[in-house]
């Protein structure tokens, strides 16, 4: 029959599963009489189709880099402060996440691809958004009281949620550029209002941040839709702010106050304990691979997270380690570039923009889409200059 695919390609929905999972990837369900996470259970299973395909894998530039940084990683677990947490963190995330990517990059050949895995995404954010707008009363609870524990929606604290809503939005903007029936782009902007909507919900202050950006990034790129868009973003932020709770208000516009008080949610604090007790250690090799909490903890008596995935990088480590985490931001932000180039389009900059803004305020480190947006902007980049070259002699012809 037309509907079906004379072969279904296993690793190829194997892949999807992965970007499908990505928004959702903490939920646990029930597993052999235990439970086990969706980021696990289709990592296995894109693991199982990868065998059934021959067990081939794509070593490029990037995967390269991976590779480097989880090998001083795992080197690092002889100096590390908690040379046990370095070395599970080594095994259980990062070996497993540069496996998965290489693997992806197989499937990554097609701007056919590519829109599947959008799709997948966005698919997983929309469980995410439907959870979260269930439970905002009490994501919202959390981010009014900071002496409160943070709420998570699926596994994902405010800072990760709004970052994977703006890149959902993100992708959303990117179709609908693409698209021409009224319907579908109608249908798009419901959604990325929705996402918008559930995103402030949480008072995530660098969410709104990330949505301005990504909002002017796309007003930019379609200047001569200005007229239009001007009064429909004007429309959408008041509905959006009469729904919107005077408490989250009210912690957006105190915002900029905190940024020239220098209390960012205790960030400011955090920063200068982190630094200062680094400074205590071996500052080139660094206390071991995501060990920040741990060093917090001899120093100070309290385990916290850096927040910040630059200082973590370097602290964690050290000056001679932190250049392979360097590196892959290095790449993130070179291959957007070179695509931007290539298509003219500024596009590509609204996936960007959210990860780039986001890694400021979280440890991107411990974090599976930062390698994964790593490894899809350069095999887009490829694709783009090859197909590019393979119309070059046809227009000399």
């Amino acid at each position: 029959m037309a509907l079906y695919r004379e072969k279904v390609d296993w690793l190829e929905l194997g892949v999807c599963l992965i970007f499908f999972t990505t928004p959702i990837e903490s939920v646990a369900i029930p597993f052999w009489g235990g439970s086990l996470s969706l980021v696990k259970l289709s990592s296995i299973f894109l693991l199982i189709m990868w065998v059934f395909h021959g067990a081939r894998l794509d070593v490029n530039k990037i995967i390269a880099t991976f590779s480097l940084l989880s090998v001083y990683a795992l080197a690092s677990v002889t100096w590390a402060i908690n040379p046990d947490a370095a070395l599970n963190r080594v095994l259980t995330f990062l070996v497993p996440t540069i496996l998965v990517c290489s693997i992806v990059s197989l499937k990554l050949n097609s701007k056919e691809n590519f829109k599947y895995i959008m799709y997948a995404y966005i698919a997983g954010c929309l469980i995410l958004a439907f959870n979260g707008y269930i439970t905002r009363g009490e994501i919202l609870e959390a981010a009014l009281y900071g002496e409160m524990e943070r709420v998570t929606a699926l596994g994902q604290n405010q800072n990760e949620m709004q970052l994977l809503l703006n890149v959902g939005a993100s992708i959303i903007l990117i179709l609908i550029k693409a698209e021409y029936r009224l319907w579908r782009i109608i249908l798009y902007w419901i959604i990325i209002i929705f996402f918008s909507f559930v995103m402030l919900t949480t008072g995530s202050r660098t969410g709104l941040i990330v949505l301005i950006a990504i909002l002017v990034i796309y007003a930019l790129d379609n200047k001569s839709k200005l007229a239009l868009l001007i009064p429909f973003f004007l429309l959408s932020g008041i509905f959006i702010y009469e729904h919107l709770s005077e408490g989250i208000i009210q912690r957006f516009i105190e915002t900029g106050s905190s940024i020239r008080e220098g209390d960012l949610t205790n960030r400011v604090q955090i920063w200068k304990h982190g630094i200062e007790a680094f400074q205590q250690e071996n500052m080139f090799l660094g206390v071991g691979y995501l060990n920040f909490p741990d060093l917090i903890n001899k120093y100070y008596g309290y385990s916290v997270a850096s927040h910040n995935s630059f200082l973590s990088a370097i602290v964690c480590l050290g000056f001679l380690g932190c250049f392979f985490f360097y590196k892959i931001i290095f790449d993130i932000i070179k291959y957007t570039y070179k695509i931007y180039k290539l298509e003219r389009t500024g596009m590509v900059f609204l996936i960007v923009t959210p990860v780039l803004i986001t890694i400021t305020t979280i440890e991107a480190q411990f974090r599976r889409w930062v390698f994964l947006l790593a490894i899809v902007l350069f095999k887009y980049y490829q694709l783009c200059r090859n197909q590019q070259l393979s119309q070059t002699p046809n227009e000399n012809t």
